[in-house]
């Protein structure tokens, strides 16, 4: 793996996350999630704020930062169990599929990103902390898609597939991060403000 890379000429604007818990993931487990997966980003330039938002429509007056549309550039995140996602995941069989994007045809920046959470756990064999920081890694996984606006992978950096044993070290050890040209292309990308609509 290669060390942090250095800052971007021009600052980045801030990504806003809107999440959706629809899977019931612990407070604290959210809050670590969003840490890594915004530990991940700063180390392209990118500074996220994380918006947490109403899972049923009893709860949308306890959420007034949901009110208002997002201003760009935002992504959603729904966090769901694999069971509650089945129709929409790509292959529901393949037990090495954690989450996916929705990314429009045009090939212009995605914004709705799906986590199935249900797997994460079971992926990170019952280690509350590491499930938390596994989270984060998914999270951001799949954010870079939509960042992206591929649905490429690549080997030995948070865009791998599948992930397995030696990407869990990486995990584990803080040091699974974008590339130098994953970066380029994600500052790309947000400096020409290609966002699909909501």
């Amino acid at each position: 793996m290669w060390a942090s890379l250095p800052a971007a000429s021009d600052p980045l604007p801030t990504l806003t996350v809107i999440v959706y818990s629809h899977a019931g993931v612990p407070a604290g487990a959210l809050d670590r999630a969003e840490r890594e997966t915004a530990r991940i980003f700063a180390d392209v330039g990118l500074t996220t704020l994380w918006r947490e938002c109403p899972s049923t429509p009893a709860e949308i007056l306890k959420f007034p930062q949901c009110d208002s549309h997002a201003a760009p550039p935002a992504l959603w995140l729904r966090l769901m169990r694999s069971s509650v996602a089945a129709r929409l995941v790509p292959d529901p069989k393949d037990p090495l599929v954690f989450g996916f994007s929705l990314r429009p045809e045009a090939g212009g920046l995605g914004d709705s990103a799906v986590v199935l959470t249900d797997r994460v756990e079971e992926l990170a064999g019952g280690r509350g902390t590491f499930y938390a920081v596994l989270l984060g890694h998914i999270v951001a996984h799949e954010l870079g898609h939509l960042l992206l606006a591929d649905g490429k992978h690549s080997r030995a950096s948070i865009m791998t597939y599948p992930w397995r044993r030696r990407e869990l070290e990486w995990v584990s050890q803080g040091t699974m991060r974008f590339t130098p040209w994953q970066r380029q292309r994600i500052e790309q990308r947000l400096a020409k403000g290609q966002k699909a609509p909501p």
